[in-house]
């Protein structure tokens, strides 16, 4: 079995950017949360903005749990134990432990940390998967919703935490790293 980096952090903490430099790194696949979302909201036809995202991503959880969202994953991407994968938006502790259980050994939890004034400062006035973010207000009422609200306990239980408040550049650096020194 290869290893399974999961990727968490708040919104514009760099996440995304996390796992495009594991993924590139590692010659492997991305696996992710936002994205298995968007296509399910593609396939009931529902337009895909930040509200849509969360309140579905709220809805399978409700009906499905933690564990039954983070196998959905597994299952929507085809997962086999041959590949390394990196999973990106890891957003509960317990979709966290569910891979740490399923992957005995094999996975590893990075939490990308990053302040707020600096995550709103890199999105601020863009469109952010429908919603313009122009004032702090904007970004804490994005996190208040409930399937973003548990993601800060994950730093808690990550194996590797990453303060981000460089460039790309050093955030490449710090992912590299770190994944070498597993």
């Amino acid at each position: 079995m290869k290893n399974i980096f999961g990727i968490a952090g708040q919104i514009g903490s760099g996440k995304s950017s996390a796992a495009k430099v594991a993924t590139k790194f590692l010659h492997c696949t991305s696996l992710s949360f936002g994205g298995m979302i968007e296509e399910i909201l593609r396939k009931e036809n529902v337009e895909i903005d930040r509200d849509h995202l969360q309140d579905k991503g709220l809805k399978i959880i409700n009906e499905i749990g933690y564990t039954g969202i983070a196998q959905l994953l597994l299952d929507t991407y085809s997962y086999n134990n041959r590949n390394s994968y990196v999973i990106e938006g890891i957003r509960h502790e317990d979709v966290s432990e569910y891979y740490k259980k399923l992957f005995n050994g094999f996975y590893f939890l990075i939490y990308i940390d990053c302040p707020i004034k600096e995550r709103f400062r890199r999105i601020k006035g863009k469109n952010y998967k429908g919603i313009v973010i122009n004032a702090l207000d904007d970004l804490r009422k994005i996190e208040s919703h409930p399937v973003e609200q548990n993601t800060t306990t994950l730093k808690r239980i990550a194996d590797i935490q990453i303060e981000n408040i460089g460039s790309l550049e050093s955030l490449k650096e710090m992912i590299i790293n770190n994944i070498r020194n597993l």
